[in-house]
């Protein structure tokens, strides 16, 4: 492509571009946009002039995205928030701090959420934004620049080599059940016995890759197939009372939050390799004044917490 191509793909087009591919649909898109259709059918075959390569393919109903799109997509998103946290740093002044924090939550991720309300707290004009999804779905929109943390388990994150781990505090592991459940009737109920009961997990959690599915074929049972699978933390709830499910579950209060109050927590049954509650970034990417103020208050408030805090 050379320098005029270039050139020729300016933030609007770019705009346009992402647009479309959200919707999924030219019409829409020029809605969304407020401009006509055969603006943003231009835009679109100009940008793909540019390119040298189609973005989209048409179909009876709606677009869909090429490789090419794709790529294009992800990198014009990086592009376009980049010059949306410079704007907003420059214009809020030297004492505001203002921009955009844009944050990838897996499973364990979730008891962060303490450090980050102490963030919205404390600066008030930067917007924040959360993806909530499993380790293998973040780790590479951390690399390609699409968010600026990942907040989860070392045990899962230090998978990703070419990413930075910062430890924060030790996580504990339990099996949590009702109270009554089968399993607190036994003296020391065994592994096998705790995973012959269903399953409940995140859908944060890629069960494929996670520690709990290396105990069931260690045992020579069926492939790990959670019976339940959800985010909703009320429907956890009432699963567990409702059922003789089992939710694994780690914390970094060795007392887990008074949910013992709750439930009955079966702590040695399982084995599990050791957790840290951690944050993952990308090295080469720059670290922005809202990136790394918040990286301050992930550690001021979780990382000062003593690993002989376990009892």
């Amino acid at each position: 492509m050379t320098s005029a191509s270039a050139a020729a793909i300016d933030l609007r087009r770019m705009r346009t571009v992402v647009e479309v591919a959200r919707a999924q649909a030219i019409t829409t898109a020029a809605q969304t946009l407020g401009l006509t259709q055969s603006a943003v059918s231009r835009t679109v075959a100009e940008v793909e002039g540019a390119l040298g390569q189609r973005l989209f393919d048409r179909l009876p109903r709606g677009i869909e995205m090429t490789e090419a799109g794709r790529l294009f997509v992800a990198r014009a998103k990086r592009v376009l928030a980049d010059v949306d946290d410079m704007v907003s740093e420059i214009s809020a002044g030297p004492n505001r701090v203002s921009g955009r924090l844009r944050l990838g939550v897996a499973a364990t991720g979730t008891h962060a959420m303490g450090a980050l309300l102490a963030f919205a707290r404390r600066h008030p004009d930067v917007a924040i934004e959360t993806v909530h999804a499993s380790d293998q779905s973040l780790c590479p929109r951390l690399l390609h620049g699409e968010i600026d943390l990942v907040i989860g388990s070392s045990s899962y994150l230090g998978r990703w080599r070419d990413l930075e781990l910062v430890t924060l505090t030790p996580l504990y592991f339990a099996c949590m059940v009702r109270r009554g459940h089968p399993l607190t009737a036994l003296p020391r109920p065994s592994e096998r016995d705790v995973l012959a009961y269903p399953l409940i997990l995140p859908e944060s959690v890629e069960p494929t890759y996670s520690d709990i599915a290396q105990r069931y074929a260690r045992h020579a049972l069926p492939r790990l197939k959670p019976h339940y699978i959800t985010n909703n933390i009320e429907l956890i709830r009432a699963l567990l009372n409702a059922t003789d499910a089992f939710l694994p579950m780690m914390h970094p209060d060795p007392g887990f939050a008074c949910l013992g109050d709750e439930f009955a927590l079966l702590r040695d049954a399982v084995q599990m390799p050791p957790h840290h509650l951690s944050y993952a970034r990308a090295p080469h990417r720059p670290r922005t004044q809202v990136i790394e103020l918040f990286e301050h208050v992930l550690v001021e408030v979780l990382g000062s917490r003593p690993a002989a805090a376990a009892g």
